[in-house]
C-alpha cells in the first residue's frame, strides 16, 4: 500500500499560485508575458501592435499583470515602458510547484 503525502501549505503559497493562474488563465496575458520575455522591454503600443489588438486592450491586460506582480512598469518621458519581473515570476512559480507535490 502507498501512502499519500499530503504537505502543508502556507495560505501566502496557495494566494500566490492562485494570482499566478488567475492572470495566466487568459490566452492574451500569456502571449503579453511571452512577447516581454522574448523583447524584455516594450511599451503598451508596441505589445498592442505585435498582438495587434487595441491599445486599451493591451494596458488592461498589463495593469492586470503589473498588480499581480508579474510586470514591472517604468514612467519614461513619452511613455511607459514594461517589462516581466522575473523574480516575481519565479516565485510564483515555485509556489505553483509546492502546489503539485
Amino acid at each position: 500500500m502507498v501512502k499519500a503525502v499530503v504537505k502543508r501549505l502556507s495560505f501566502e503559497q496557495v494566494r500566490e499560485a492562485y494570482a499566478l493562474v488567475h492572470c495566466l488563465k487568459q490566452d492574451l496575458r500569456q502571449s503579453i508575458i511571452s512577447l516581454l520575455h522574448r523583447h524584455l522591454e516594450l511599451t503598451a503600443h508596441d505589445i498592442a501592435t505585435k498582438l495587434g489588438i487595441d491599445s486599451s486592450l493591451a494596458h488592461h491586460h498589463l495593469g492586470l499583470l503589473v498588480e499581480a506582480g508579474i510586470v514591472e512598469i517604468t514612467a519614461c518621458p513619452t511613455s511607459s515602458v514594461f517589462k516581466l519581473n522575473y523574480l516575481s515570476l519565479t516565485k510564483y512559480l515555485s509556489a505553483l510547484k509546492c502546489l503539485g507535490g
